[in-house]
């Protein structure tokens, strides 16, 4: 329990050293006739800004706009929908921001920040529903249309990465590598995976992907599994990178790279030492290189 502890009071620094250069979400938008520019979250000066701030960047750009949202570092990544930006700040409350003018619409109490003042979220959106995955060990559904919330699910475990939406279930996972099928519409649990649980683990976590009626998701034990969707039941099951290889203090990012689906193949990564191409229906390798990435391959 210590070494989680010490995983959990890491996790700001973490975060802040490895977004502060770059967007913390892949979506481009064409903003006030500058087209193609990201926005990006500054965690270090709590300020909402679009990166042609940045001094790397030649030209003539200029802030758009900068926005405070609190006092404290912004410990979140943000979702954009057609107009606004959404991002938690750091007591609990999730922000709404006009992505054009950098105007604070709303902001909404969503849940308390715990006792040890290191409060995270990762957070993602499906049509008008933003969906809220904390280190308070809770899964939140947010309707941006009646500003409500919709349900909120308690776990034993803090939520590991953001919850990600596949057809009428969210699926999210906890610090103890444990992956659950939520119904979208009320939370309720409808299966569960567990896979080999780590005595120091980290909240960042690589996303699964669909492949016909089944996700494939990477645990940062090494573990890539194959579940149906419908059932969970197992299709196939990979161990990338045996368990003694997974020793380094840096093996946060071992979480980070995302599973791609080429065509009826995936390719997995990671920082370590490996890439793989394996067949997305039946597991089976196609090959592998002794090639480390902390970026997702593309």
């Amino acid at each position: 329990m210590i070494k989680k502890y010490i995983a959990l009071l890491l996790i700001p620094l973490l975060l802040v050293g490895c977004n502060r250069d770059k967007p913390l979400t892949g979506t481009r938008e064409a903003i006030q006739g500058i087209t193609y520019t990201d926005l990006e979250v500054v965690p270090t000066s709590n300020v909402v800004i679009s990166p042609n701030s940045s001094p790397k960047l030649k030209n003539n750009l200029k802030i758009l706009w900068k926005r405070s949202i609190g006092r404290k570092p912004i410990i979140s990544n943000f979702v954009m929908d057609n107009n606004n930006l959404y991002i938690m700040d750091s007591n609990g409350n999730l922000c709404c921001i006009n992505k054009n003018n950098g105007k604070i619409l709303y902001k909404r109490f969503i849940t308390s920040p715990p006792q040890i003042n290191s409060f995270c979220s990762a957070i993602s959106i499906n049509n008008d529903v933003i969906y809220i995955g904390t280190n308070t060990n809770e899964v939140i559904a947010f309707n941006t249309k009646n500003k409500k919330i919709l349900w909120n699910k308690k776990f034993n475990n803090a939520i590991k990465g953001a919850p990600v939406c596949f057809k009428d279930k969210v699926i999210v996972s906890t610090i103890n590598n444990i992956t659950y099928a939520l119904n979208k519409k009320t939370g309720e649990i409808i299966w569960n995976y567990s896979s080999e649980e780590e005595s120091l683990t980290f909240l960042s976590s690589s996303a699964p992907v669909l492949y016909n009626n089944s996700i494939i998701l990477m645990y940062s034990s090494g573990d890539i599994v194959s579940l149906d969707l419908t059932t969970g039941k197992v299709n196939w099951h990979e161990l990338l990178i045996p368990n003694y290889m997974y020793s380094s203090g840096a093996n946060f990012l071992q979480s980070v790279v995302n599973p791609i689906i080429i065509g009826s193949k995936v390719l997995i990564s990671n920082v370590s030492s490996m890439m793989v191409l394996l067949d997305a229906e039946f597991g089976t390798k196609v090959w592998e290189k002794k090639i480390g990435t902390i970026s997702n391959p593309v």
